[in-house]
């Protein structure tokens, strides 16, 4: 299956999808739970990360049934292991320490819950998850969108979708950890002592600048760093770019001195 940008877009707008339900919550939550007018759309704006969650990993279903078919199933589960764990543990890991410290949760203190986190086990001993449940299926959408050239193919391959769309997975990782941080400095601003028309987009400006820059590190270094060092080469390569790194055959000179230099056609 070739790479298809449209779909990648769509990945970062589902991915944002959900960044902006858990944020819009928490601010109605912490902030503003007497607003009669907020109260009314929060479950709307719920909803909406919901769809974004069941999107998010349709494609990903998608994406991953093309690699079963690429590769042999022991190299198939290698490059899925290196593309997911690293992240997945480094959270877990983060969020052991923080809950080791704070006592938010204590069910899911102790090196029991750890291990079987790390090794996947609680989903079959019923260990407190340290990580969100996820699932869902929603199709009719991807279908839209693979179908061809469209309005809403061309929006989806913008520069900033096809951005969020390579972090995306960083990015719903990291998300949680970037809110946290914003909303005990907005308790320290005493932000709910303003009307919220006043604070509500800065609140999610604030959110959204803070996860996508530290998403991006994210995956920068820990998500893709280590497929690299044991694969040689991105997760999300150009079409024209063989496994190597390298120009494939039909690629233009211009393209092929462009990959040789790490950038795109």
């Amino acid at each position: 299956m070739k790479f298809s940008e449209p779909l990648h877009g769509l990945r970062g707008v589902a991915s944002i999808m959900v960044l902006l339900a858990h944020v819009s919550f928490g601010y109605y939550d912490h902030f503003y739970r007497s607003s009669a007018g907020l109260g009314a759309v929060v479950p709307y704006v719920a909803n909406f990360g919901t769809f974004g969650v069941e999107l998010f990993f349709v494609i990903s279903g998608y994406v991953i049934s093309a690699s079963c078919l690429k590769y042999d199933p022991l190299a198939f589960a290698g490059r899925r292991l290196m593309r997911i764990y690293p992240v997945f543990a480094a959270f877990t890991l983060l969020y052991f320490v923080l809950n080791s410290f704070a006592h938010y949760e204590p069910a899911r203190m102790g090196i029991g819950p750890l291990l079987a986190n790390l090794t996947i086990l609680d989903l079959f001993f019923g260990t407190a998850t340290m990580m969100t449940r996820l699932i869902g299926a929603i199709l009719f959408f991807v279908q839209a969108v693979i179908a061809g050239p469209g309005f809403f193919a061309s929006a989806l391959t913008c520069a900033p979708a096809r951005f969020v769309g390579t972090i995306s997975y960083s990015l719903y990782l990291t998300h949680p950890y970037t809110y946290l941080i914003m909303r005990e400095t907005c308790k320290r601003l005493h932000v709910s002592s303003y009307p919220w028309q006043v604070t509500l987009v800065p609140y999610l400006a604030g959110n959204l600048i803070l996860a996508l820059g530290v998403s991006w590190c994210v995956h920068r270094f820990i998500e893709i760093a280590p497929y690299k060092l044991i694969y040689g080469q991105r997760i999300y390569r150009d079409p024209l770019e063989t496994v190597a790194g390298t120009a494939a055959p039909d690629a233009t000179p211009v393209d092929a001195a462009r990959i040789a230099n790490g950038l795109r056609p």
